[in-house]
């Protein structure tokens, strides 16, 4: 086959493309066909926006969502003497400029010059709306090109892009806009003084600094304070025909100088001042109230510039400025009223004695913080708890219209502090009838509950969710609503102490007596069971009051109204009523008598008399806890001579607890100690181990017996008051601490059963001295240690009577003692050594008187061995020496020493620290640690913590 030829043709290179651009482009007007205004301009679904907000020359423009901000709005102006439109945005007053002019396509448009500058409309910031579709495509004067997006930016290019043009309502630029704006508003405040407070904080207010009645004074916000310097003259501007403008004047009530922005800028953040009226737009703002009730004040100025706080801070100091409008909390204000009228109200509530109840929180109501009765104490909401300081009286006030309402405990009036107008405001008591109408009150029904509006302020009373109050503009929350509850005095059953207002003295059973018919006084308040009383209500709401160290009941004897407890409690005698005495507590008026407790002359007597309303008639039941933490024994009511007992005064785990003859030892003491939500401890003290219920059973018959101490239910206890005395109840089960089959005799088993009610689960609480040691302790013929420091005869005086304080604890271990003996030694360690002094860390010791001085770190008192005798007694010099011979400590061999045992060698003491060193204060070297040996040989060891 012949292969054929072929031939290749070079590729020419392609020839470059030009096109013809008209350098003078001839750009018709179409006259005005769109109505001047402020407009959003969109195309394609986007809209012409100014990047950032930006107000500076040369500002981009770009695409962007619809948002509603000024940055989307442009005032549309025809320009007759061109016949063309001006496109200004809202943001800086600026034009649209199309590249400068530039005829080459897609040169970004930017905003240069000024609406209200005639000298820079130029003509590449001229445009014409040509009909384009259903909207207009918008051609630039100087190089014919159109307004149109290309990758996020506004360009002018020859792509025609079609624009919708849609109105807006917001803030226009021209006088005549200004003036037509403003005019749309008319009257929003009427003329008055105000204080002017943040929306998002009302006690932050508009202020002048310093108080300054200066030219030129800055404005700024501080927080209220109630002086001139915080309040505002507002006053509307009329036309000819005396209708409102819109616009006012806000003049500084304390000078009448304006409110004015500094130097008429029109720009944001111009500084606004105080300045002598003079009656340019400077001073000239137009107030929109907002749909919270709110305003923001337009300046007159124009260019949608609006009264701003700097940062929205809310800060004393932050400045007032002007700045766009932008919606911000920063730029609402709230108008108060400085001489608010609140008209007369009707009776809503008839007068009576009430607790006022949250509607917010039905479980809450009206309480004087902390049951004060001192001028100024907050009121606030608080849990409901039946106390006189949630109790208040209600006068309605026919010849004014309005409530006073006083505290039944203080019988001071609930108060607006000094009148305060702004929300926020503190709500107080305050010595009745107060000043003005600061303890006035317009109680209104709303729907479900009522309004409680300040006269003064015309506030309302509205909760806060942190259980305060205080005034606040009416809103219709349900933490403005408030229900009346007639007032009941109310007692949970419990333990009380029952105190005399008008002697400051506690109602007592006269010597702490058990008998029967035995009276009962007012005394010195003492926290004993003799002031203590157990109230129950029966079924008729009559109280019972039983007195906590006798188990017998409060009564009142009809024929002499004496004052005695009882064993009946069925007699009508024991029976009280608690009602309310007006700013004196509460009364108790005996069922069977109708007379009232009283106290009576000035030596302590209690009777009952009729009713009269005086001081010595009223009390104060408080809440107080059945047994307080302390030291009792515990004998029970059917064999009064026994005593709750650990037996044999054992220290051991599992050691029983029984009954036992009153005998005045540690095994029949008891450290009572809460530990929380109303259950105790009851820790025996001759072991520190506290009462326990075996494997924590809650059967009947359950054993008792001391254990040490693990927390668990089986060790918590509450004291109640049963029929018959004190009931110990245990966590196991709520079953009650009883002597098996009520028996009497020495070693009685003590268990745990049901309520029954009998004398044998009922027990008498006697206090006892605190001891100064329990658990662990020496035996009694060795030095015992205590918690109490050593106390010295009195024949000992001077220099020489330096005594270690003991560090140990009342329950002390013996390993809690070695630590603080040895812990004492190492604090001597540089301590010169001089025979024979026992001083202070620093001054001297020798051998014997340092171990003297750590032995008293554990409250061990060494008797006639004492810093003084050491010093002034020869015989005393080497008691190193009295103390081996005299076996004053348990021997032990030098083999067997253990740490906190004392080394003894020839005329020589130290103490043993463990593993082969010891500690000891030593002539010419003073107290250091060292090995045992380098003393020399041992000549015995001995034990001071058996």
């Amino acid at each position: 086959m012949e292969l054929m030829s072929s031939y290749i043709r070079p590729i020419r290179p392609p020839r470059s493309c030009f096109f013809a651009i008209d350098s003078n482009p001839v750009v018709d007007s179409l006259g005005q066909n769109v109505a001047d205004g402020v407009y959003c301009f969109e195309s394609a679904g986007l809209v012409l926006d100014v990047k950032g907000a930006s107000a500076e020359s040369g500002a981009a423009l770009q695409s962007y969502a619809n948002n509603g901000t000024v940055a989307q709005a442009f005032r549309l102006t025809y320009d007759s003497a061109s016949g063309y439109y001006t496109i200004a945005s809202l943001v800086s007053g600026k034009l649209i400029d199309a590249d400068y002019g530039s005829v080459v396509p897609r040169g970004a448009a930017h905003l240069y010059g000024s609406l209200d500058d005639a000298g820079s409309y130029t003509k590449n910031r001229f445009w014409i709306l040509e009909p384009s579709g259903e909207g207009f495509a918008i051609k630039n004067a100087a190089n014919g090109l159109y307004l149109s997006f290309e990758s996020g930016v506004a360009v002018t290019s020859t792509d025609v892009a079609t624009w919708t043009l849609t109105q807006t309502k917001g803030f226009t630029w021209t006088q005549a806009d200004i003036d037509a704006f403003a005019a749309g508003q008319g009257l929003q405040i009427p003329d008055g003084t105000y204080a002017l407070g943040m929306d998002s904080s009302p006690r932050s207010v508009v202020d002048v600094s310093g108080g300054s009645a200066s030219n030129g004074a800055n404005i700024q916000i501080y927080a209220s304070n109630n002086t001139a310097a915080q309040r505002w003259f507002i006053k509307n501007a009329l036309d000819s025909n005396g209708q409102p403008t819109g616009y006012v004047t806000i003049a500084h009530a304390g000078t009448s100088s304006a409110l004015d922005v500094t130097g008429g800028g029109k720009k944001s953040g111009n500084n606004v001042q105080q300045y002598a009226v003079n009656g340019t737009a400077a001073q000239r703002w137009i107030p929109v109230k907002q749909t919270n009730g709110s305003f923001v004040f337009y300046s007159g100025l124009g260019r949608n510039l609006v009264l701003d706080v700097s940062g929205g801070s809310v800060s004393n100091g932050s400045n007032v400025q002007i700045w766009t409008a932008n919606g911000s909390a920063a730029q609402r204000l709230i108008a108060i009223d400085a001489n608010p009228h609140v008209g007369a109200g009707t009776q809503s509530v008839a007068d009576g004695m009430y607790q006022i109840n949250s509607v917010s929180d039905s479980s809450t109501c009206l309480d004087v913080a902390g049951g004060s009765v001192s001028n100024g104490a907050r009121i606030q909401t608080y849990a409901t708890n039946g106390t006189m300081a949630q109790c208040f009286k209600l006068s309605y006030d026919s010849a004014t219209g309005f409530y006073s309402i006083r505290s039944a405990k203080s019988t001071k009036g609930l108060d607006l502090d000094s009148g305060d107008i702004i929300p926020g405001a503190k709500v107080q008591q305050w010595d009745y009838p107060g000043n003005g109408s600061n303890q006035q009150w317009r109680i209104e029904p709303v729907g479900y509950g009522y309004l409680i509006r300040s006269v003064a302020s015309n506030l309302v009373l509205e909760r806060k969710s942190d259980g305060s109050v205080t005034t606040a503009i009416e809103s219709g929350s349900a933490a403005q609503h408030w229900t009346f509850e007639t007032f009941a005095v109310s007692f949970s059953e419990g333990c009380y102490s029952i105190h005399s207002d008008s002697t400051g003295k506690y109602l007592d059973v006269t010597g702490g007596s058990y008998a029967d018919g035995a009276p009962l006084q007012v005394y010195t308040g003492n926290g004993t069971l003799a002031q203590k009383f157990w109230a129950r209500k029966d079924d008729q709401g009559y109280y019972f009051f039983q007195c906590a160290n006798s188990a017998k009941y409060l009564s009142a004897r009809e024929s002499d109204g004496a004052i005695l407890q009882i064993s009946d409690k069925e007699a009508d005698e024991v029976k009280w009523s608690i009602e309310i005495c007006f700013g004196k507590g509460v009364e108790l008026k005996n069922k069977k008598s109708g007379k009232v407790l009283s106290v009576s002359g000035s030596g302590g007597s209690v009777v009952c008399v009729d009713e009269n309303g005086s001081a010595a008639q009223g009390w104060t039941i408080a809440s107080v806890p059945l047994i307080s933490d302390g030291f009792y024994e515990f004998a029970p009511m059917h064999a009064i001579g026994q005593r709750l007992d650990v037996a044999g005064g054992s220290r051991s785990n599992g050691a029983n607890v029984q009954i036992y003859a009153s005998n005045g030892t540690l095994s029949q003491r008891m450290w009572v100690r809460g530990v929380g939500d109303g259950w105790y401890s009851l820790t025996a003290c001759c072991s520190a181990y506290p009462l326990d219920v075996y494997s924590c059973s809650d059967a009947d018959g359950a054993n008792v017996q001391q254990w040490q101490w693990n927390g668990s239910n089986a060790q918590k206890w509450r004291f109640e008051m049963g029929e018959s005395g004190i009931k110990i109840v245990s966590a196991c089960g709520n079953k009650v601490l009883e002597v098996s089959d009520g028996a009497t005799a020495n070693g009685a088993n003590v268990q745990l059963w049901f309520y029954t009610g009998s004398a044998a689960q009922s027990w008498r609480a006697l206090s006892a001295e605190r001891p100064a040691k329990i658990g662990y302790q020496n035996p009694a013929n060795y030095p015992q240690v205590s918690s109490l420091t050593v106390r010295l005869p009195s024949y000992c005086t001077g220099e020489f009577t330096y005594v270690t304080p003991s560090r140990i604890a009342i329950d002390a271990t013996r390993a809690d003692c070695v630590n603080a003996f040895i812990q004492r030694a190492y604090e001597y360690v540089g301590t010169r050594y001089i025979e024979p002094y026992s001083t202070a860390p620093g001054g001297a010791v020798d051998c014997s008187g340092f171990v003297l001085q750590c032995l008293y770190a554990t409250g061990m008192d060494m008797g006639i061995y004492n810093p003084y005798n050491h010093r002034w007694l020869a015989w005393q010099t080497y008691n190193s020496m009295n103390w081996y011979n005299n076996g004053t400590f348990l021997p032990v061999s030098v083999n067997g020493m253990q740490r906190g045992d004392v080394v003894y060698y020839r005329g020589h003491i130290a103490i043993y620290l463990g593993d082969g060193r010891m500690i000891d204060s030593w002539p010419h070297q003073g107290v250091g640690v060292h090995g045992v040996y380098e003393r020399g040989n041992p000549i015995g060891a001995a034990r001071p913590f058996v």
